[in-house]
Formats: structure tokens, sequence, C-alpha cells
């Protein structure tokens, strides 16, 4: 830690070689004096009908809707330099709005079914969409990662000579007006939560000492998944050759 301290005493004369190379540091913005602190609220609003098993021997089945909806209540800051850039394919990124709401309806239909008339064979099953709520720190992010709040400094090479590594983090602090660089994360305005489409059928037969043999197959297929991209970076259309026979990694 001495040698890395150092690095603000340039006439000590400290080779590069053995040392840090490079240091980074995050800075958080203030707002009236106070110091910015990302916040995202978002509601889950769920409705569900249900209607009661109905018992038509030897099928009995049931029925169910649910309807999510998804509320963003949070307003989030404005960053016009993120707004005015086109990314890659011609996006553009508000980081100032989530996503629309958007609901999702899930129906659901059940069954079971007693085929002999000692209950010991029963077929069941069901289909039917099932919705959720993703990981909120996904879209939590864009209320942090928005160039706003957070700036990014990277300290490297004889840069660390003119600056050295400190405690006091106003050493660090860009003159009013510079722009720091930022990670920034945007959610794709038709973002909508992740929803399933599953199916279950099985065969059930109790024999023995109540033993019960079954047999099930379970499908499920994803109908809304979420896909993260990083809309920063561009093909070049040329590759780094990575010392195989074969073709290079594409160099982006």
């Amino acid at each position: 830690m001495k040698r890395f301290l150092d690095l603000r005493r340039p006439e000590k004369g400290i080779p590069f070689v053995g040392i840090a190379q490079e240091y980074h540091i995050v800075c958080r913005a203030s707002v009236a004096g106070q110091v910015a602190i990302p916040t995202a609220r978002t509601p889950y609003i769920r409705f569900l009908c249900t209607r009661p098993m109905e018992d038509k021997r030897p099928v009995e089945y049931h029925r169910r809707l649910a309807r999510d909806l998804p509320v963003f209540t949070t307003k989030l800051p404005e960053n016009p330099n993120v707004a005015a850039e086109t990314y890659r394919d011609g996006i553009k990124i508000d980081v100032s709005k989530f996503p629309n709401a958007k609901p999702l309806f899930s129906p659901r239909l059940g069954f079971n079914a007693k085929l002999l008339d000692n209950e010991a064979l029963q077929v069941r099953g069901g289909t039917g969409l099932f919705a959720g709520t993703p990981p909120y720190v996904w879209i939590s992010n864009q209320a942090g990662n928005n160039g706003v709040i957070f700036g990014d400094i990277y300290v490297s090479g004889d840069e660390r000579y003119n600056l050295g590594f400190t405690g006091d983090f106003n050493t660090y602090k860009p003159a009013a007006g510079v722009a720091t660089r930022a990670d920034v994360n945007g959610t794709d305005p038709d973002f909508k939560y992740p929803n399933v489409w599953k199916s279950d059928l099985a065969l059930d037969y109790k024999f023995g000492n109540g033993w019960i043999a079954t047999i099930e197959v379970l499908y499920s297929k994803e109908l809304n998944a979420i896909y993260h991209d990083n809309i920063g970076i561009q093909l070049t259309g040329n590759e780094v050759k990575d010392g195989s026979n074969g073709a290079g990694r594409p160099l982006y």
C-alpha cells in the first residue's frame, strides 16, 4: 500500500513495474447539497379470477384467469447527452423513462379424471400461461446507471503522477461542465415482464399397500424472455486471430 500511495510523490522515482498500473474511482453526484440516491418504485398489480372446480365425474376441471400489470411510478432524471446519441441499429435511449406498463393475461385450465370405479387410475394435467416479475435490479439499474448520478474516473500511465492516489475524493472531482465516463443502462420501451407457457400431463396408478406409480410429462416454453445487449459496441467487420487454424474472433 505504501508503494501505491507513493505514486503521488513522483520525486521518489518509483518505477511502474511491480505496482498498480491504474485505478478506478466512482463518484456520486449531489442535488441541492444532498447525495443523490437512485430509487425505483414499481408496484405490481395482479387480478385473479378463479372458477371453482366443477365435479362432473369422472372428470373434474377448473379454470383460472390472471391479469398482471406492472406500474412504474418513479420520475427519473434526464440525460440529454445520452438522448442525443444514436446507438447500434439506430436505437435511441431516454434514461428518464421506464417502459410503458403492459398488462399480461394468463389463462389456465386444469383437469383431473378418475377412470376406474375404485379410483385406482387417475389422469391429471393442465396448461396455461404464467407471468412474474424479473429481478428488479435489472430494472432499477436504469435509475442509477444513467450517466447523471454516478461517474467513473480511470487513472493510468503517467497521469497517475499528476493525480496520485489519496483518500481525499475532492482530488479527483472533474471541473464543472466536464463529463466523466459512465455506465448507462436503458430498457426497451416495449419491454414486457417474463412469462412462460407450461403444460403437464400425468397418469397415477394406486396399487398394493398404498403405493402410487406415476408417469408425468412436463413442457415449458418461454414466451417473453429477458435479453441483455450492449448496444454501445458495433462490429468492425474485422477479426482478431487467436492463434488457431480456424476463423478469428469478431472485432468490435
